[in-house]
């Protein structure tokens, strides 16, 4: 059987990010402002009749917030804020007790009608006019939202002057400082591709400090010494595994080789990754242990265990596709893997499966893994080796991303809420946004519902691969 593992899916989606000073940002950036431009063009009558009548919007529009308490079948969802729109997925802090997000303030309609865009007639100036405006605009930053007090902090402040765009946050261990990665958005089609940035927040003296440049999805060690980075080798779909000192941006080690999906261990100096070569057999894992910069290849075994009962979140967990290649044109099909890299071994929790599906941890004291299918959460149980459902997509849209806190029991969700019906009218009044919201998973309500031998959603729409 042919098979794609989970870490070639992850060297795509790094090399999709590594050639990201345009294509990531103009998906994020460019969609929201053809969509903004789209729907000012279209509805500039129907706008100055609205702005023209206050009573009525008053009326149609005002008594209709964002539910605060949603029930789900795998527990109740509260509602942090819908007044932003979340770019890349929450990251929880190692407490539990914040989330911090890249994101910009809901996008109004009425908002980018009072700032028209820029009308320059030297066409060599309108793309960087456009960018610039479109910066200002959606002045995009680092959110912080406070779980204990509601409260919520701008960590990180883009700058229109320098085209800037946070893209991606990794908390640090100790809760005080994240890290940032910037990214640039072209000026023009001439101009050299500026590098991303990463940078060093820290929280409470709210500092920000540029740490490196050319690196992207930092993960900081479980020591606070050290951070892993991709950095883009300037080859298309190719990046390698760096290692930057946390305290001053030094390069500590870099792979001379195209390699991805670094994975810390515990303690914090010892980093997997693995080495992708055309090679398939020099393909593979390495170990690297720091600061000697020793490394080591690995030779990972798939082994048969019995049913294990509850997992630790020091487990990695991913879930390879298999199949569906040209040449054999078999059916895709996906399982739930269990790696273990300091004992060097692997198995499977499930058969293969026909419905795509995702890792999201484990939850609940190890006894189930969360995983997300394209619109919904499902709870994997390894007791009975079934999937009970989480979220309902009838009632709660997933959007950018669910992820778990630190303690396996509660998940920040960003997403829609088609309940509350699809009004084009609305956009004029409320803007466009994204709650952010908390899902506390209720193992007693998840196990009230039955549970299915993999997680088939109940819709044809919904079994669309991402």
């Amino acid at each position: 059987m042919n098979s794609r593992d989970d870490s070639t899916n992850e060297s795509d989606r790094q090399a999709g990010l590594s050639t990201g000073g345009k294509c990531g940002l103009w998906a994020c950036g460019g969609c929201a402002f053809l969509l903004a431009a789209a729907i000012v063009v279209s509805g500039l009558l129907l706008a100055r009749w609205l702005a023209d009548n206050p009573e009525t919007l008053s009326k149609l529009y005002g008594g209709q917030p964002t539910p605060q308490i949603l029930l789900q079948p795998g527990g109740p969802v509260r509602t942090v804020s819908d007044e932003w729109m979340p770019m890349p997925a929450p990251v929880w802090s190692p407490d539990g007790g914040r989330i911090a997000v890249s994101a910009t303030p809901k996008i109004s309609v009425f908002s980018f009608m009072r700032r028209p865009p820029p009308m320059v007639i030297d066409p060599r100036h309108q793309q960087e006019a456009s960018a610039r405006w479109l910066t200002e605009a959606m002045s995009p930053r680092v959110v912080i939202f406070d779980l204990v007090d509601g409260g919520e902090r701008i960590a990180y402040q883009a700058s229109a002057e320098r085209m800037q765009w946070p893209a991606e946050v990794a908390w640090f261990p100790d809760g005080r400082r994240v890290a940032v990665v910037v990214e640039h958005i072209p000026m023009n089609e001439e101009q050299q591709e500026m590098p991303p940035e990463l940078w060093v927040v820290d929280i409470e003296k709210n500092e920000p400090c540029k740490l490196a440049d050319k690196v992207q999805m930092p993960q900081v060690s479980p020591n606070s010494r050290w951070i892993a980075c991709q950095q883009p080798t300037g080859k298309e779909y190719e990046s390698v595994v760096t290692v930057l000192d946390a305290e001053d941006g030094s390069q500590v080690w870099v792979c001379p080789k195209d390699s991805g999906h670094p994975v810390w261990d515990a303690g914090g100096d010892v980093l997997y990754f693995c080495i992708y070569e055309k090679d398939s057999d020099a393909s593979g894992w390495r170990k690297l242990e720091l600061p000697a910069g020793k490394v080591t290849a690995m030779r990972m075994k798939e082994v048969q265990v019995s049913r294990p009962t509850r997992l630790t979140s020091a487990q990695e967990l991913s879930v390879p596709c298999y199949g569906g290649s040209a040449p054999d044109k078999e059916e895709r099909t996906y399982r739930l893997r269990v790696r273990n890299f300091a004992q060097g071994y692997y198995y499977y929790l499930t058969p293969p499966l026909g419905t795509y599906f995702r890792s999201c941890g484990v939850c609940l004291g190890g006894r189930y893994v969360l995983v997300r299918t394209r619109k919904a959460l499902w709870a994997y149980r390894l007791a009975d080796g079934k999937f009970y459902p989480v979220t309902d997509p009838a009632s709660l849209d997933l959007g950018w991303g669910a992820e778990l806190d630190p303690s396996g029991t509660r998940v920040c969700l960003v997403g829609d809420l088609p309940l509350a019906g699809e009004d084009i009218f609305r956009v004029f009044t409320t803007g466009i946004s994204m709650p952010v919201m908390i899902l506390q998973l209720d193992e007693e309500r998840i196990l009230s519902r039955p549970g299915y031998a993999e997680p088939v959603l109940p819709s044809f729409d919904d079994q669309e691969e991402d």
